[in-house]
């Protein structure tokens, strides 16, 4: 991704409708994708309650890591790197229509929203 200024993320969500600011199915598959890059590269666990992968269940590659575990260490800094912007306006500066609204709770876990979400997403 492009680096932005914080000056120039905030123009981006000036000028976006929030209604706007979406993400797609592309960008799901993405962020799934780096996230078990990250928990293989040792940044992050399967699970919240372990130090280290050893110490999470089978089950753990099934559900992942919390929203909040993922948002602390791979939304907040890679947006922060990217001028402070929104991840799904950092994903889609014009920002996108939206074809569904998800509401979910941020201690399930990431992969286990993201396969609802993809399997839910209107063809």
């Amino acid at each position: 991704r492009e680096r932005t200024s914080t000056l120039q993320a905030m123009q981006i969500h000036e000028t976006v409708s929030p209604a706007r600011w979406c993400v797609n199915f592309a960008d799901l598959q993405f962020l799934e994708l780096e996230v078990r890059q990250a928990i293989k590269d040792g940044e992050m666990c399967a699970c919240d309650f372990a130090s280290s992968q050893e110490e999470c269940g089978r089950d753990a590659e099934l559900y992942g890591p919390s929203i909040y575990i993922v948002n602390d260490l791979y939304i907040k800094p890679i947006t922060a790197a990217a001028g402070k912007m929104s991840w799904a306006l950092m994903m889609n500066p014009k920002g996108l229509d939206a074809d569904l609204f998800i509401t979910h709770a941020w201690q399930e876990g990431v992969f286990e929203f993201i396969e609802k979400v993809l399997a839910s997403w209107p063809p």
